[in-house]
């Protein structure tokens, strides 16, 4: 989470201080040595630099270069191959034969009693209906809302345990709340307004 923030941050700030879409490259490469699912943070975030701030590109890829190679060496060091087992999970979901147990992780992640993302923090179904909305204050915006459909995707392919295993709550769209949380700001926006039709009501 605090891996996304940062990034997140800088290229929010970037908007106004082009210069910094460049270190993001530090946190971006950090966070997939942190989970494998935040490859998906590395693809999207790289994307978003080579479009909108492609004069820092080179920058952004020298930024993440030496923490690629020493995570690289070690893994080789250890494993003897560039990815440690942990990082070669199988995603089993996306084969047409899995596809009903995949139906199951996509609403699972979602709406289960146990590890419903909706079911312990509702209030990110307002973060959904923004994103579905599509009205965005920054252009940042569409790619996070791309990342987040990613992500549910992909930890829900595992089938083998899109459950992530004995834990509480939605522990595999723990990486994402940065997101989430990005996507309320237009309520608390309207907070005011909101606050005067409650209270004409009452």
């Amino acid at each position: 989470m605090l891996l996304l923030a940062i990034a997140i941050y800088l290229l929010l700030r970037a908007e106004e201080k082009p210069a910094l879409a460049a270190w993001a490259g530090v946190p971006v490469a950090l966070s997939y040595t942190v989970r494998p699912t935040d490859s998906l943070f590395v693809l999207i975030f790289t994307a978003y630099v080579a479009v909108r701030h492609r004069r820092y590109l080179i920058h952004y890829l020298l930024a993440a270069a030496p923490i690629a190679a020493i995570f690289l060496a070690y893994n080789f060091s250890i494993y003897h191959f560039p990815l440690s087992p942990y990082y070669r999970s199988h995603l089993d979901g996306f084969y047409p034969r899995y596809w009903s147990k995949l139906a199951v992780g996509l609403a699972g992640n979602l709406v289960s009693p146990s590890r419903g993302l909706f079911i312990f923090t509702p209030v990110f179904l307002f973060s959904a209906w923004s994103m579905i909305r599509g009205k965005w204050k920054t252009p940042l915006a569409p790619w996070l809302a791309t990342l987040v459909l990613l992500h549910w995707l992909v930890v829900s392919s595992y089938i083998a345990n899109w459950w992530a295993g004995h834990s509480y709550g939605s522990r595999f769209f723990t990486d994402l709340m940065p997101a989430f949380v990005l996507f309320l700001i237009p309520y608390f926006e309207r907070w005011e307004t909101f606050s005067r039709g409650f209270a004409f009501c009452s």
